[in-house]
């Protein structure tokens, strides 16, 4: 398993089966093979060509909003709702997640 797997599995288990639904449908290439089960899921969600798929349809905000959280630079932006916003979608795309 690619490394921070393990954090990226935990998460994918906590999620609704909504949320899963939802994040093979915003990732269709995730879905190619199907998966076997969230460890083959977890695997997949950091290929570099899906997540630059995944990269490829953000708009240039949430492109910042990602850069920031990847910096830790983004505890004063919480309290905008766009932010906010920008940080829903990019974990329901799976490309940040809380441990």
């Amino acid at each position: 398993m690619p490394a921070g797997a393990d954090s990226v599995l935990g998460w994918l288990r906590g999620r609704t089966d909504g949320e899963l639904a939802d994040l093979l449908r915003r990732r269709p290439d995730l879905t190619l093979p199907a998966p076997a089960d969230l460890t083959a899921l977890a695997g997949r969600l950091s290929v570099r060509s899906s997540v630059q798929r995944a990269l490829d349809g953000l708009d240039a905000y949430t492109l910042q909003v990602l850069a920031a959280v990847m910096h830790g630079d983004a505890g004063s932006d919480g309290h905008d709702p766009a932010f906010g916003d920008a940080l829903a979608d990019l974990r329901a795309l799976a490309l940040v997640w809380d441990d």
